[in-house]
């Protein structure tokens, strides 16, 4: 298994990495040319009808991507990111911490009030720094469990 590059949210909801997802398309081309959709690979619900100008080819960058996942994937850059929390208050203040359960990055001040909420002092916090550092922490909440490509790379 291994980390999502540009995480595709089907519309059942599971989610693949775009290159992964398109890899298995390709794989059941004859089959979906013609019916013009795809199924999950997971549930087997059907995704499309792609419009008839549209290639088998790119059909996988058709989906949305999974902003969920690709906010809690690490940044390649050292760019600091900003309080969730805060920054829906008009503030611009760093966060320090993830939280994998709201799916928020959040500044010190928040992570404080987080923990001591009662329905929020049980979810898992992660340190910003820890999960830019350290790309294999994320896997825990981002994996492409699907991934042929990305089995063997762990």
């Amino acid at each position: 298994m291994g980390l999502f590059n540009v995480p595709r949210q089907l519309p059942c909801a599971h989610t693949f990495c775009q290159s992964c997802l398109q890899s298995y398309i390709t794989s059941k081309a004859l089959e979906h040319e013609k019916k013009r959709c795809i199924e999950c690979p997971v549930c087997r619900k059907i995704a499309g009808p792609f419009k008839e100008n549209k290639l088998g080819s790119e059909w996988a960058s058709l989906f949305p991507v999974d902003t969920v996942i690709q906010s809690m994937l690490p940044r390649k850059s050292k760019v600091d990111r900003v309080c969730d929390a805060c920054t829906a208050e008009g503030s611009s203040v760093t966060a320090t911490g993830f939280c994998a359960v709201c799916e928020e990055a959040m500044c010190d001040d928040c992570l404080k009030f987080h923990r001591k909420q009662k329905m929020t002092k049980a979810h898992s916090i992660l340190a910003m720094e820890e999960l830019l550092n350290n790309p294999k922490n994320v896997m825990q909440f981002a994996e492409c469990f699907t991934c042929l490509d990305h089995k063997m790379k762990n």
